[in-house]
Order: structure tokens, then C-alpha cells, then sequence
């Protein structure tokens, strides 16, 4: 902030209640009889008058600049002032100490919101009008020295709060322009250390630290700044239990201010920081939609004044914590996500929390099982899906699809010898046709490999390799047709046997006419390309007839049979073998 605006602010927020003091002073010398009452009074009035000029001065109707009654003030105080001087004789004595107090008052004020130079030569034009004054009224004495002294005291507190003010609102304004350019960053701990670092360069904190609040209930460092740091003292540590507990259980109630305590309960923590020569603390709870995601906390060493010096900066500080959480809010939210992912995708695969199943695909024609598809069922609250996003989010995609793929074809031993069976494959596991191979070996019989829809896949070459490895056994299937990022680019650039339209598409088909037109199109898509069409989520009886009636060669869904262990679907399938078509493993670059 310039120095011109702080004046501004300072002129807009402090004037007229200065004034309103002088008021009260002068008023209050004329009722006690501290020199001359009229004078005083008169000298009220006009205090007033100017309150009132300013009031009307700030109206949205005013056509006069509100500085107006500042600059007035300021010209004519000084001739104001031998009124003044001349209040302070009564009775042929004179009260210095209440034209003092009121010329402290008005020349404080007055030097607050001016530059030094106009300060110079109002205070020496000020005490030239005291001094004048009193002169008028009798000889100068000790008590007319006390009413000049008073100017020139108002004058050099004023200037001097008015440096210390600019100082303190310089001092913020530099550091939240440093702190709120910090660029968010999907790491936390970078960009909590670039937060902090500003701190050192602005104020005389010279420790300080981020602390995250986990999810799963732990206190971690994000980042620290500050000479001799304890090697404990890290990114990433965690916070002893103790520590942790007494930061969560006051950042609730707000910001707050201790004095630091050495304790035996911590492992060495407050040791640690004793050590360090910090005296006090301030900590500022981080607030992100709606919860408490961490603290900001700031000290001083011991020779730094303790408490009252790290008062001084709690505005600063709480404006700064505002913009630490804005901040760092995002990348927190994506790393507890990852967090949590990770410890539920971990205890998944370790103690094989998972087991496939297996849903019929029909002849829609014939009403025969030729085929299942492989789903995966986890003991967890979240959806198979949803289990896989969180997978891949924390880099553990590749682990949970080998695993469960296996646990498939180990299951899959048990279902018809009749039937084939589909399993799914994500575009980076069918790119790496060893891996894939090794798992599938095991399954003598016919295998589809169905590739969702909704992944994004920009090089399809390594696809129609990967089958062209694989053997004549096995065949590609597109899932999810008619949904998804590649729409029909899939089944237009590998040339898929088996095609699975959406659930969206199907369901309702009996109803919809928009829904009968797709279908249809499909169909005759299907013809056209020579791959099967399998509509998937059947569960009406009219649906299924629709289907049937508009050429769909297979289905599977509710209706013609739910998802079950291979044990209990061994004498479902018919006998009737039905092998999958191979695909044309072809890839159109165009």
C-alpha cells in the first residue's frame, strides 16, 4: 500500500474521532473552569462545525472534493490555536495543562496524516499561535511553555505513529504479495515451503510451519522455516500424538497465543523447539470448504519480546493463513484422496479382499449360455469402479488388475468347458501382451478381452499387436458402445469381434423410440462390420423382446441370469459348444 493511501485511510478512520475527543476536552475545561469557558467553547463549536462540514463533504450529492474540510482544518487550526492560547487565562492564571492537552491532540492528529515537511511547518506555525495566544492574555510562564510543549509532543507522536503504522501496513502488504503469487502446486509440501519463505524476508518471525491435519487423524509437517532446526524437523514428519491432540483440540475454538512449555509426553518435540530459543507462539487454524485442514504457526526466540511481539503480527498472520489454505486446500484435498486410496487399495490386495464372478451371455436366438463375463467383487464399500479409479489415482492400477485378472482365470476352471469366457483389460495391460499372456495361460478355452469404451486410447497399434500375439483363442471386445470418450472411433480402429452396447442404449428400448432407432443402426452397423453386437443390462421381458425383434445376436443382464461364483453356474451353460468369432485385428491409421 503507497504511503499517499495510508495517509487516506488514516485521514478517513481516525479524524473526526480525534475531534470528537477535542470536543469533549474543550467542552469539559469550560465546565470545570480550566481557563477561559466562552473561549473553549466557541473553540467546540467549531470543532464541531468542522465534523459537520466533513459529514456533508462525504454525501453522494457534495459536488466539493471531501479533502476539502481536512485542508481547511489544517490551514486554519493554527490560527484557532491563539484562541486557544489566549482559553488558557483565568482569574490571571493560566491552565497550560488543558490547552495542552487539547493542541497534543490536534497536532497528533494532524502530523498523523501529513507529510513530514507540511508537519514541520504547521507544528512551528501551531506553537507561533499558542505562543501568541497566551502572550495576548498575560506574560509567559512555566504553564504557557507546557500549552507550546504540547503542540510539538502531538506533532512528533503523530508523525512518529504515522511511520509506524506505514511500516506495519508496508510490512503486510509486502508479504501477502509475495505469499498470494506462490503458484498452487499438486505438491504440498513445495508449495508450503515457498508460503513460509516469504516470512523471513518481511518479519522478524523467523520460525514457522505448516502442519497438516490427515484424514486419518495425524498431525504432518508440511513444511518449516527457522535457524537450527531439530533434525526431526522435517517435511513429512509426523507430529507426536500428544502434540497432535492439543493442536486439533484448540484450532476448534480459533487463533490463539502460548507461551512454549517444555513436556516428557511428546517424544522430545518440545525439547526440540525449546531448544531452538523459541519463547512464544500464535497458531492459525487453516480453514478449506468448511474444515479444519491444518495449522500456521509462527514464533519468536527469546530475545524477540515473547507474546507481545508475536501479537503484533496476528492480522498479518490471519490474512496470511486465509491465503495458506486457498492455497493449499486443492492439493491437500487430492493428497488425502490419495491417502486414503492407497491404505484401502493396500489392505485389498494384502489380504485379497476380492472375488471374481461370473454373469451369462446368451444367444438371444437360441436362449443358450455361450459365454461369461468375468466382474470382480471386493469386500468395500466403494463400487468395483470407483475401487479401480482409486487404483490407478495412487499408481496401483497395474497391481489390482493383475490381481484380480488372475483370480479370474483361476476361478474360471470351474465354469461349462462350453462357454467362453470375457474378461476386461484396460488398453495399458493389453499393451503388455507377456504380462497378459502369463496370466491367460492357464485358460484352455476360447477367451474375449473386452476393452472399455471409456478410456482414452491415442495409439491403437499397440492394441492390434498385442492380439496378433496372443493366438487365434483369443478375441477382442469392445465395451460400453454408445458412452465414453471414443464413442465409435474403438470399434472403427481395431476391428473388435464382439461389441457390447451400453446399458443407456438398451434399456428402455421397448419404449423409446429414439432408443429402437440406435439399436437398429447398430445392428445394421454390426452387419456392415462383421463383429456380434451383445446388449448388455437386460431386466425387462419387454426389452428383451424389442431386442430380439430388431436383430441384437446375444445379451446378458438381470434378466438372463445375475452375476455368480463359477461353482454355481457349472451346469447352467448349455452343452451346445459356441467358440468366439475371431477378430480382424486390424488398425486403421487414417
Amino acid at each position: 500500500m503507497e504511503t499517499q493511501s495510508v495517509r487516506g485511510l488514516l485521514r478517513h478512520h481516525l479524524t473526526e474521532a480525534i475531534k470528537g475527543i477535542v470536543v469533549v476536552a474543550l467542552v469539559a475545561a469550560a465546565i470545570l473552569g480550566l481557563g477561559n469557558p466562552p473561549l473553549f467553547l466557541i473553540l467546540a463549536a467549531y470543532v464541531v462545525a468542522l465534523i459537520l462540514l466533513d459529514r456533508y463533504l462525504a454525501l453522494p450529492e457534495s459536488r466539493l472534493p471531501p479533502l476539502l474540510g481536512f485542508r481547511l482544518a489544517t490551514v486554519s487550526w493554527p490560527l484557532a490555536f491563539v484562541v486557544l492560547g489566549l482559553a488558557g487565562w483565568a482569574n490571571g492564571s493560566y491552565h497550560g495543562d488543558a490547552v495542552a492537552l487539547v493542541a497534543l491532540l490536534l497536532a497528533g492528529m494532524v502530523a498523523l496524516v501529513n507529510k513530514l515537511s507540511m508537519t514541520i511547518l504547521w507544528t512551528a506555525a501551531g506553537t507561533a499561535g499558542i505562543a501568541f495566544g497566551a502572550g495576548l492574555g498575560g506574560p509567559l510562564g512555566e504553564d504557557t511553555t507546557l500549552a507550546v510543549a504540547g503542540v510539538l509532543a502531538g506533532a512528533v507522536f503523530g508523525n512518529r505513529l504515522q511511520h509506524v503504522i506505514e511500516e506495519f501496513l508496508g510490512t503486510r502488504r509486502r508479504l501477502l504479495h509475495d505469499v498470494t503469487r506462490v503458484a498452487t502446486s499438486t505438491d504440498p509440501f513445495a508449495t508450503a515451503a515457498a508460503l513460509l519463505e516469504p516470512l523471513t524476508r518481511h518479519t522478524p518471525l523467523k520460525t514457522a510451519s505448516i502442519t497438516w491435519f490427515t484424514a486419518d487423524g495425524r498431525a504432518v509437517l508440511l513444511g518449516m522455516i527457522g535457524k537450527n532446526l531439530p533434525s526431526f524437523f522435517r517435511p513429512g514428519a509426523v507430529l507426536p500424538e500428544a502434540r497432535n491432540e492439543y493442536m486439533r483440540t484448540n484450532a476448534a475454538n480459533g487463533p490463539w497465543i502460548t507461551g512454549w512449555t517444555v513436556t516428557d509426553d511428546d517424544g522430545g518435540y518440545s525439547r526440540g523447539v525449546a531448544a531452538m530459543g523459541v519463547d512464544a507462539v500464535v497458531f492459525m487454524p487453516l480453514s478449506f470448504e468448511g474444515r479444519i485442514i491444518g495449522i500456521l504457526g509462527a514464533a519468536v526466540a527469546n530475545p524477540a519480546g515473547g507474546t507481545a511481539t508475536v501479537a503484533e503480527h496476528i492480522p498479518v498472520l490471519a490474512e496470511m493463513a486465509d491465503v495458506v489454505a486457498t492455497t493449499l486446500g486443492p492439493a491437500i484435498g487430492v493428497m488425502e484422496e490419495k491417502s486414503s486410496a492407497a491404505h484401502v487399495i493396500d489392505e485389498i490386495l494384502e489380504q485379497r479382499r476380492y472375488w471374481p464372478v461370473f454373469q451369462p451371455i446368451r444367444d438371444l436366438g437360441s436362449n443358450r449360455v455361450v459365454g461369461f463375463e468375468a466382474l470382480t467383487r471386493f469386500d468395500a464399500p466403494q463400487t468395483s469402479q470407483r475401487l479401480f479409479d482409486h487404483a490407478s489415482l495412487v499408481g496401483r492400477g497395474k497391481d489390482l488388475e493383475i490381481a484380480t485378472l488372475t483370480a479370474a482365470v483361476k476361478a474360471a476352471a470351474e465354469l461349462p468347458a462350453s462357454a467362453w469366457v470375457s474378461v476386461n483389460s484396460s488398453a495399458a495391460m493389453l499393451g503388455e501382451t507377456d504380462t497378459i499372456d502369463t496370466i491367460l495361460q492357464p485358460l484352455n478355452r476360447p477367451t474375449v478381452i473386452e476393452l472399455s469404451e471409456h478410456e482414452m486410447i491415442t495409439d491403437y497399434a499397440p492394441i492390434a499387436k498385442a492380439m496378433l500375439s496372443l493366438g487365434p483363442d483369443r478375441s477382442l471386445a469392445v465395451d460400453d458402445a454408445g458412452s465414453g470418450f471414443a464413442s465409435l472411433r474403438h470399434i472403427l480402429e481395431v476391428r473388435p469381434a464382439y461389441v457390447k452396447m451400453d446399458i443407456g442404449l438398451v434399456q428402455g428400448a421397448a419404449t423409446d423410440l429414439s432408443r429402437r432407432a440406435l439399436v437398429a443402426g447398430f445392428v445394421h452397423f454390426a452387419r456392415d462390420a462383421d463383429f456380434t453386437l451383445i446388449a448388455e443390462g437386460i431386466e425387462s421381458k419387454e426389452d428383451l423382446a424389442t431386442l430380439k425383434k430388431l436383430g441384437v445376436a446375444m445379451g446378458q443382464g438381470f434378466l438372463l441370469g445375475r452375476p455368480e461364483r463359477a461353482a454355481l453356474l457349472r451346469d447352467e451353460a448349455a452343452r451346445v459348444p459356441a467358440r468366439p468369432r475371431r477378430s480382424a485385428q486390424r488398425v486403421h491409421t487414417a
